[in-house]
């Protein structure tokens, strides 16, 4: 670009710089992956590759669904890795898990990749009556995720998009969604109940508050154990006025072009 005598141009800040460590874990047990995130810093032990790599295309997702990875070696699900990031400069932490982190997958795993739509088996989730049964949030009853700070969450806060669980002695467990998106109750809930992914086709765009109960099935003992919760299938016609569908539909994925282990730190 040819400079004009007298021109005042912009500064561009300069991004922030990252020290990164990167060491496998061969001690790490089932339950054993965690995570430390705040502004700046971001700690992974135990994690798989697979796993990790989803979460950072993820975030490029215009939904909630958590992406697929496919190819690639064995070792990125059999190995574990404990992954270290330190920046010189605050870095929210949606850029450290999402930008930041891709940039060292790149740069330490020599990984590329792209992303790509496959026809697959998914589900279609749709309306049964007009109305169906959700109820609308009410405003004021639940609470953006930020990630500023510390990323902890008060004690008693409801996240919209996001459900909780209340246990009973007996009984199904209630679950109770505030100010959520079908989006985010598909990616947060739906999907990893059925195991596949699942394409809204109810045409609600609202924000609503969920209230059903689900848990896992218990055998019956002599007419003696609590009743047996429904299927999910049975609980969205039930209690929600929704219904899931067998079908194909495009899926957006990425795709593993290659890969190696880590360089050294």
């Amino acid at each position: 670009m040819l400079a004009l005598p007298g021109a005042v141009y912009p500064q561009v800040a300069a991004p922030p710089r990252a020290v990164t460590s990167v060491k496998p874990n061969g001690t790490c047990g089932y339950g054993s992956a965690r995570a430390s995130l705040t502004p700046g810093h971001l700690q992974l032990t135990c994690t798989s590759l697979r796993s990790l790599i989803a979460t950072t295309y993820t975030k490029g997702l215009s939904t909630s669904r958590r992406v697929e990875v496919l190819g690639g070696p064995p070792w990125l699900d059999k190995e574990r890795f404990d992954i270290a990031i330190a920046t010189d400069a605050p870095v929210k932490i949606e850029d450290l898990a999402g930008s930041v982190m891709r940039a060292l997958l790149e740069d330490r795993f020599a990984l590329k990749a792209h992303r790509e739509n496959r026809d697959k088996p998914v589900y279609l989730l749709t309306v049964l009556k007009p109305s169906a049964n959700l109820q609308v949030a009410k405003p004021g009853n639940c609470s953006a995720f930020s990630y500023e700070g510390d990323g902890s969450i008060p004690k008693g806060t409801n996240l919209c998009g996001y459900g909780s669980v209340k246990s009973r002695k007996t009984g199904p467990t209630i679950n109770e969604w505030y100010g959520t998106t079908l989006d985010q109750f598909i990616g947060h809930f739906l999907e990893g109940q059925v195991g596949r992914p699942v394409l809204d086709r109810t045409n609600l765009s609202g924000r609503y508050d969920l209230r059903f109960e689900f848990d896992l099935p218990r055998p019956a003992n002599g007419g003696d154990d609590p009743p047996v919760a429904a299927d999910i299938f049975t609980l969205l016609r039930e209690q929600l006025g929704l219904a899931l569908k067998a079908g194909r539909g495009p899926v957006e994925v990425v795709v593993i072009d290659s890969i190696s282990r880590p360089s050294p730190n």
